[in-house]
This record gives C-alpha cells, sequence and structure tokens, in this order.
C-alpha cells in the first residue's frame, strides 16, 4: 500500500526499512554505537514516569514495562491500515520490530510480543515493592488522556470502559479479570498485567495498567445518564411529528379551536426545534461512526456546517418559551395541549444540556 506521511503534531512518520529498524535497535542495545552517547542512551532508557512503581510507565521516548523479569522498553504507532511496534530487552540484547498492514493487526501484535519474550527472554515475573493504592471503585471510565474543551469531548462518550468489582475482589475491565494480590495490586487472568487504583491530586479516581491510565467519570458523563437525558428529549420531540395530523384529525371533524397567534407560534416553534434537534443527533451518529477518519486534519466542512443546526434549534426553543409564557393565559388551547407543551420545552431543555456538556453549541474546535 502507498506510504502516507502523518502531520500532525507532535508526532509524525518515519518512513523506513526493516535494515533500517534493525540498526536503529542495534545502536540503542550497545550504548548508542557511535549515534549518541553512552550517557544519553541510558537517559532515554531510565523511566521517567510511571502511576505507581508496581506499575510499567514511561521512560524518554519509550514505553517501558516488566516482562518475565526483563525491562522492556517499547513504542508503538499507526496510522491508516497499519500499525508497527519496537520492543527492545537490554539485559538479554534482543530487539523485535514488527509492522503490520491491516486493521486487524492490534491483535496478531497481542499474541507476538509474549511469545517472543516467552521463548528468547524467559524468565519469572516479577512485581517491584512499594506503592499504595485504594480499592477500585465500579464505574464507567475514561482515557486519562482526553479532551475536555472541545468538540473531542464527544469521543469518551462513544467508548467508556465499565469496571465492576465482584464479591471475591476480582476486578472485571477491558475484558479481563483482574484478581487482587494484596496492596490493592490486581494482576489479570493471563499474569501479564497489573492494575492499581488510586485518587489523583486533582481528587480524582483513576485505574492505571501497564499500559493507559483511565478516569472515572461523573454521573452526567456516563452512557447511562447522557441515554436517560437523550430519552426524555426524544420522545416529546418525535411525538411532535403527530401535531399536524393532529391538526388535520380536528379540522376533518370541525372540532378545531381558536388558538391565539403567541400559542400557535410556540407551538410550532418547539415542534420545529425538537424534529430538528432529532435530525441533527441522528446526523451526529453518522458522521461520528462513517466518516470519522476525516477528522484527522480538523473539522470537515460537512461538520462545522452541522453545528449550524443546534444553534438554529436553541434560538427557536428560546422563542417558543418566550411565546409560551406570553400566550399562555387565552391560548384556546386545552390540558392536553398544554401539558404536550410543557413536554416539549422540557425535552428541549434536555437537548440543551446535552449539547452544553459535549461542546456542541458553536464551533468549539
Amino acid at each position: 500500500m502507498p506510504f502516507e506521511f502523518d502531520p500532525m503534531t507532535p508526532d509524525g512518520s518515519v518512513s523506513a526499512t526493516a535494515t533500517d529498524m534493525a540498526n536503529f535497535m542495534l545502536a540503542h542495545l550497545n550504548d548508542g554505537r557511535g549515534i549518541l552517547s553512552p550517557a544519553t542512551t541510558a537517559r532515554m532508557h531510565q523511566p521517567s514516569f510511571t502511576a505507581d512503581p508496581r506499575l510499567g510507565g514511561w521512560a524518554n521516548g519509550f514505553e517501558y514495562r516488566r516482562m518475565n523479569g526483563h525491562e522492556v522498553l517499547m513504542h508503538d504507532g499507526s496510522w491508516e491500515a497499519f500499525l508497527s511496534v519496537l520492543m527492545l530487552v537490554p539485559d538479554c540484547g534482543l530487539g523485535l520490530f514488527v509492522s503490520a498492514n491491516g486493521t486487524g493487526g492490534v491483535d496478531a501484535l497481542t499474541d507476538v510480543l509474549p511469545a517472543f519474550t516467552d521463548t528468547f527472554a524467559p524468565g519469572n515475573q516479577t512485581t517491584p515493592s512499594g506503592g499504595r493504592g485504594t480499592k477500585p471503585q465500579a464505574g464507567f471510565y475514561k482515557p486519562a488522556r482526553h479532551n475536555e474543551s472541545t468538540v473531542e469531548k464527544l469521543l469518551t462518550l462513544l467508548g467508556p470502559g465499565r469496571l465492576s468489582v465482584a464479591a471475591d475482589g476480582t476486578v472485571k475491565f477491558r475484558g479481563k479479570e483482574w484478581k487482587p494480590q494484596g496492596d490493592n495490586l490486581y494482576v489479570s487472568s493471563d499474569g501479564r498485567d497489573h492494575l492499581v487504583s488510586f485518587t489523583g491530586t486533582d481528587g480524582k479516581r483513576y485505574v492505571a495498567t501497564d499500559g493507559p491510565t483511565f478516569q472515572l467519570e461523573s454521573a452526567s458523563e456516563t452512557p447511562t445518564v447522557n441515554l436517560v437525558v437523550l430519552l426524555a428529549f426524544a420522545v416529546p420531540a418525535l411525538s411532535a411529528l403527530l401535531l399536524p395530523l393532529v391538526a388535520l384529525v380536528r379540522r376533518l371533524r370541525k372540532r378545531q379551536r381558536s388558538m391565539s397567534p403567541w400559542w400557535r407560534a410556540a407551538r410550532w416553534l418547539a415542534a420545529g426545534a425538537g424534529v430538528l434537534g432529532v435530525a441533527f443527533l441522528v446526523a451526529l451518529v453518522a458522521v461520528l461512526l462513517v466518516g470519522s477518519g476525516d477528522f484527522l486534519f480538523g473539522p470537515p466542512l460537512r461538520f462545522r456546517l452541522l453545528l449550524l443546526v443546534p444553534v438554529i434549534v436553541l434560538a427557536a426553543a428560546v422563542a417558543s418559551v418566550t411565546c409560551t409564557v406570553a400566550g399562555w393565559r387565552g391560548s384556546g388551547a386545552g390540558v392536553l395541549a398544554r401539558v404536550h407543551q410543557v413536554g416539549l420545552l422540557g425535552g428541549l431543555a434536555a437537548l440543551a444540556w446535552f449539547l452544553w456538556q459535549w461542546n456542541l453549541i458553536g464551533w468549539q474546535f
């Protein structure tokens, strides 16, 4: 497949042959080998951050883990339809570079890396002492690396991981079972990954693994709460589609009510805002699920235009509230119509909260 350059900062792309990568690994396994000084090489391999000393973490430019009792340096990356990973085992003088072209590369590498270390760097899995964790808290967790201030925040709603704790203390998270080992340390059922829960300096709850770290979502961010909010909007909004039918039936039966202009405007503004809001949500889901690759270099024009819809919906909702208040007395409407109007406006308020929660009001890029 043709090479595609990744211009996104701060990362980028490297076009290299297998020989290039072999020489790169040999340099790191031999004190820099004339490319870097031994001191610089050692500094790059030195751990610089970990959420807990019993877990893997980051060196300078490398991710580090402990596998079979060996310190392992790694770095992986992916782009459209390919994935690469580099792994070094310095105390064994070993290096491995694998590149897979295909969307299933992640699954393949999941099996290759542990098989490589088991074959060429055997040993016993050890866990350093130290570290202070807390009991994991059940709930939904999002990646600790996420966006809070732009529309990208919406991505955390699409794929949070649910953590549950069984009566015997076993944790279920990210498709694995984690067994307690004492001192609030948990080990995956295959014995290869570790998990620690802790409270950060910001007061938020986190779950860290040998790989990524996750943050406990607030109640307002969970899929359950947002589904309830969207249902509170969608049900009355979709019922607005029946208004033309109701009006037609009344006309045929000659039971039309004399409505004030304020009330009539309030009804149609609320109904229009509701239907347009539903259409926006459907289009938003389609854009996120079908055309997410178009966002790699910034929001496409069609998404920018789509974000004009919430502005129109909220403007119509505010106008409807104004007309409802002005025309409430002497509207000529029955009890059911009044209840339905309040339900529509309540649903639009729920939609407004959802749009505000996920930075979908305006163009927050």
